[in-house]
């Protein structure tokens, strides 16, 4: 299926729409990081994070935080081309919004390393560090992307060490403190990036937040996969999660920046639904108002927490 990968699958005033929606409501909406969360000692993510709910539960029923509000956390997983990961932080530093972004230590490169099954770097995923590290200090989290089985030619135990390497040198520049494993290549037996555990000297440092564990939600959304046949496209508007957020609820949203371009490329698994259709026609004709009929969260019945 041929896809213009170049143009990216969704235009970027889509998801520079959704952070307009965001600034609009900010009086009903709390963007918040995972540093936020209420995770006191809790490390327990095989059975993702129980007491952590508990506590957040307790805290909308008490009143220290805001029953009335919406509460989002946004992720980003900086798969490759960095540089567009960098046009979306921008756009929410200039709302004052802050994200969780997902970086890898090394890149590897999936097609050369199926292809030849010789693991290999790509040099091209640049992270402009300096620009990173004043968004941290401004609240912006960033986390570790874990691929160190797909680095360790699957091999589990050199995985657990690249893990620790990697957390480390990452450290190097942020206070590593949640990781979510990327999906990458399979080995021989099916097993990815996520099929693994937490490296014991870790396991009391950092938190699992997401593909393979998490912490709970009262909903969640990702744009991963857009050409995927599994899929169902009409089912795949961010705009229509969003419609669903109600006061009192905790929500995820997960993106791929790059995904998205300022120019008007196409998906031709999505190009079957009428919502992306329009999207892109609304791209091509400059006419940027695809959120004007997403309604505000205080209109909607509360979530009993």
């Amino acid at each position: 299926m041929a896809t213009d990968v170049n143009r990216g699958y969704f235009p970027f005033q889509y998801y520079e729409g959704f952070l307009d929606y965001l600034d609009i409501y900010r009086n009903d909406i709390e963007v918040i990081t995972y540093n936020d969360l209420e995770w006191g000692d809790d490390y327990n993510y095989l059975e993702n994070y129980p007491d952590e709910w508990s506590r957040w539960k307790k805290s909308l029923r008490m009143g220290t935080r805001d029953a009335t509000k919406v509460y989002v956390v946004i992720q980003h997983d900086v798969d490759s081309k960095p540089e567009l990961t960098d046009m979306a932080l921008e756009a929410e530093a200039i709302r004052q919004l802050r994200s969780n972004i997902m970086l890898f230590n090394n890149r590897v490169r999936r097609k050369h390393y199926q292809d030849t099954g010789e693991v290999t770097f790509d040099t091209k995923y640049q992270i402009d560090f300096e620009r990173w590290k004043d968004l941290a200090k401004d609240g912006f989290v960033f986390c570790y992307h874990a691929n160190s089985f797909e680095q360790s030619g699957f091999d589990a135990a050199r995985s657990m060490e690249t893990f620790v390497h990697d957390v480390k040198e990452l450290r190097t520049h942020f206070p590593i403190a949640f990781f979510s494993p990327h999906g990458g290549a399979r080995s021989p037996e099916g097993k990815s990036n996520n099929s693994l555990s937490i490296p014991a000297t870790l396991k009391k440092e950092i938190r699992w937040v997401a593909n393979g564990h998490t912490p709970r939600f009262d909903g969640v959304f990702s744009d991963g996969g857009p050409n995927s046949l599994k899929r169902d496209p009409e089912a795949r508007d961010l705009r229509d999660f969003v419609r669903t957020w109600k006061p009192g609820g905790r929500y995820r949203v997960l993106t791929h920046p790059q995904y998205y371009s300022p120019q008007c490329g196409s998906s031709p698994r999505l190009a079957e639904a009428h919502w992306y259709r329009e999207l892109i026609a609304e791209c091509k004709s400059k006419s940027y108002d695809s959120w004007a009929g997403v309604p505000p969260p205080q209109s909607r019945k509360r979530i009993q927490s």
